[in-house]
């Protein structure tokens, strides 16, 4: 992603960053290459994302076993999401586009 970002083009992350010190990390590291860095976070009640979770299940082929509540309950007491403070050191898209 790094040599990508040094090219002068775009790169979306989409996995896990699941802790903030993941985020704060990985948007250091981009404002040392002095590239914009946004944070496009869709945030979901625990039991919107079980009915989803049951939708899939549902709905086989898997490619993995299916996700259990306790497993659901499990990885959201884990999740650090977002607050009002952290989001405020990210960029706006149009700041990004300004670079």
């Amino acid at each position: 992603a790094q040599e990508v970002l040094r090219l002068g083009l775009s790169v979306v992350l989409d996995f896990g960053l699941w802790a903030r010190i993941e985020r704060d990390e990985l948007r250091s590291v981009a404002r040392s290459l002095g590239v914009g860095v946004e944070l496009h976070y869709l945030g979901a009640s625990t039991d919107e994302l079980w009915r989803r979770i049951e939708a899939r299940n549902s709905e086989p082929p898997w490619n993995s076993e299916p996700i259990s509540r306790a497993h659901l309950d499990e990885w959201a007491a884990s999740f650090e999401a977002p607050e009002a403070a952290e989001l405020a050191l990210f960029d706006t898209p149009e700041e990004t586009a300004d670079r």
